[in-house]
């Protein structure tokens, strides 16, 4: 079975090699963010909510995928898409 360790832990967690990589971590996502927003400023991709979340589609590969596979598009009612730029 186990046991949920006591605090403070015996073993060292935060070490120099996690914090630096954590820092590095979050520089890269965002720069990953900023190149996303840069595309969506673009037109290449949309910006959709789904609930609470947004989600970014490349709206021309949708549409492709939509002929290839003979499906219905959404409705407006059944779609909230904002486009950014």
């Amino acid at each position: 079975m186990y046991r949920i360790p006591t605090l403070p832990l015996k073993v060292e967690v935060e070490t120099k090699a996690v914090l630096k990589q954590a820092a590095q971590s979050h520089r890269r996502l965002a720069e990953l963010k900023g190149a996303v927003l840069s595309l969506a400023c673009n037109g290449l991709l949309s910006k959709m909510k789904l609930g609470r979340d947004n989600f970014y589609l490349n709206t021309k590969l949708f549409d492709l995928l939509i002929n290839a596979f003979h499906m219905d598009k959404p409705t407006e009612s059944q779609q909230h898409i904002q486009t950014i730029g």
